[in-house]
C-alpha cells in the first residue's frame, strides 16, 4: 500500500491547527472575566497626554497588548512552552512566579464601577498592564481621579499638580523638600523615589513642605536600600492611609496593592536593580510592557 506523505502531513497540519484553536478558546473561556473587563475598560481613557513615550490613545488602541495574557495563561501547555522557547529569548520571558501573579493575583485590584453609581474602586486599568503601575488621571482609576483636584492640590497649594512633569526633591535639605510639582519621579531617579517612599511612610506637612514625621529612614543592608523604622520609633500609620480620613494618598499604589513600606519589591525599586541568576537588571514601575 502506497503511503501518501503529503496527505499525512496535511492532516497533521490541520490537527495541529485545530489543537491551537481549541487551546485559544479554552483560555478564552477560563479567563473570560479578565477579557470582559479588559474590553470594557480599554477605551475608558480621556487622556492623550504623553507618559513615558506612550500616549493614552496608543495604550487603549493597541489590542496586541492582550497577547501576553493569552500566551501566559496556558504556560503548562507543552505546545505553548515550545512556542515561547522558539520565539522569545529566555531572558525576555516572564518567569513562572511573576506570570502566576499577573494572571491569578492582580484581578482583585482591577478597577470597577463609576462615581455616578456611587460604587467604584480598584487600582489597575489596562494602562497599568501595558505602560505603568503609576496611576494617571483619565484612565479609569476613579479614586485617583477624584483625589487629584480635591486633595492632591493641597500638596502644592500655590501651583497644584502637573502630571506632565516629574516629581523631584531637594535632597540637600534635611528632611528633603519638594522642588517640583509632579506626581511621580522619573523612572530612573532612584533618589527621588526614596524621598517619595519616605513621604508616604512619614506623612507630609503641607504648611512646611517637609515630612510630617521622621520615624522612617532608608538604610542599606547587603547592598539593598530598604525603608527601615528607626530604633525606638513608632510607625505613624500614614502608609495605609490611601483612602481614609485626613489627607489620603491614593497616589501610593504600593499600599493600594496591599504592600507594606518595607516590601521586597519596594526595596528592589529603591536599589535600582533586581537580582536574577545571571546578574542584575534595572527595575522600573514602567516595566510591564518593556
Amino acid at each position: 500500500m502506497e503511503v501518501n506523505f503529503a496527505n499525512i502531513f496535511g492532516i497533521g497540519i490541520i490537527l495541529l491547527g485545530l489543537y491551537v484553536v481549541l487551546q485559544y478558546f479554552k483560555i478564552k473561556t477560563i479567563r473570560l472575566p479578565f477579557f470582559n473587563w479588559w474590553n470594557a475598560w480599554k477605551d475608558v481613557s480621556s487622556n492623550d497626554q504623553t507618559i513615558e513615550g506612550f500616549t493614552g490613545a496608543d495604550v487603549v488602541e493597541n489590542n496586541n497588548l492582550i497577547n501576553w495574557y493569552y500566551i501566559y495563561s496556558y504556560r503548562d501547555s507543552k505546545l505553548v512552552n515550545t512556542f515561547l522557547s522558539m520565539t522569545v529569548a529566555d531572558a525576555s520571558q516572564l518567569k513562572e512566579s511573576f506570570c502566576t501573579f499577573l494572571i491569578d493575583e492582580t484581578p482583585r485590584y482591577q478597577t470597577y464601577g463609576t462615581p455616578s453609581s456611587g460604587v467604584y474602586g480598584g487600582l489597575l486599568t489596562p494602562r497599568s498592564y501595558s505602560t505603568s503601575l503609576c496611576p494617571a488621571t483619565g484612565f479609569g482609576d476613579y479614586i485617583f481621579d477624584l483625589w487629584v483636584p480635591d486633595y492632591g492640590n493641597q500638596l502644592h497649594p500655590n501651583v497644584g499638580f502637573d502630571e506632565t512633569s516629574y516629581l523631584t526633591y531637594n535632597a540637600a535639605n534635611n528632611p528633603p523638600t519638594r522642588s517640583s510639582n509632579g506626581i511621580y519621579p522619573s523612572v530612573d531617579s532612584t533618589e527621588d523615589w526614596k524621598c517619595l517612599i519616605l513621604e508616604w511612610l512619614n506623612g507630609w506637612d503641607i504648611n512646611n513642605n517637609r515630612y510630617k514625621n521622621d520615624s522612617w529612614e532608608i538604610t542599606t543592608v547587603d547592598g539593598k536600600n530598604l525603608p527601615t523604622l528607626k530604633q525606638g520609633a513608632t510607625d505613624p500609620g500614614y502608609w495605609l492611609n490611601w483612602n481614609n480620613t485626613g489627607l489620603p494618598r491614593p497616589d501610593n499604589f504600593f499600599a493600594r496593592l496591599g504592600m507594606q513600606g518595607n516590601a521586597t519589591l519596594i526595596a528592589i525599586l529603591l536599589t535600582g536593580t533586581y537580582y536574577w541568576n545571571e546578574g542584575t537588571r534595572p527595575l522600573s514601575v514602567f516595566a510591564v510592557k518593556k
